[in-house]
């Protein structure tokens, strides 16, 4: 997107979570300015299930932008961008159509995609008897749209 671009896109996201010692672990990275959901005003935010919330405890208000790499003159692309997408998208790919969506950056063609890309990524855990490794998010997100 920078070497495409020609000005600077931003999505800002909100993210919920559950209280957990997995959630407390995420509350030592101080770069993430997680804060008490009792303690933010969320009436300001779209949010269309927002009785989802009732066993929340923590929030985070995640903005992302991306800056034209203006390294060269002729920085940024004229032509039109379009996102192919399907029910594949999943994950990073999805946080990234979620963005290009939110910004206008391109068009986007296809059909609903995979979902999970407003997250911190996911949480490994151990089953004790078994052993198997199965990962989770553990992050509710929401999108500037609600």
């Amino acid at each position: 997107m920078p070497k495409l671009s020609k000005n600077p896109k931003q999505v800002v996201n909100y993210m919920f979570f559950k209280d957990s010692p997995k959630t407390r672990l995420l509350l030592q990275d101080d770069t993430l300015n997680m804060e008490n959901l009792s303690n933010v005003d969320i009436t300001g935010i779209r949010l269309d299930h927002a009785e989802d919330l009732k066993d929340f405890a923590f929030y985070i208000k995640d903005t992302i932008t991306i800056n034209p790499d203006e390294s060269k003159r002729d920085n940024g692309y004229e032509g039109k961008i379009f996102l192919l997408v399907d029910e594949d998208v999943f994950s990073a790919a999805e946080g990234f159509a979620y963005f290009v969506k939110n910004t206008e950056f391109a068009t986007i063609v296809g059909i609903k995609t995979g979902g999970d890309g407003i997250t911190l990524g996911v949480i490994n855990l151990v089953f004790l008897n078994s052993g198997l490794v199965f990962t989770y998010t553990n992050t509710l997100g929401y999108g500037p749209t609600g």
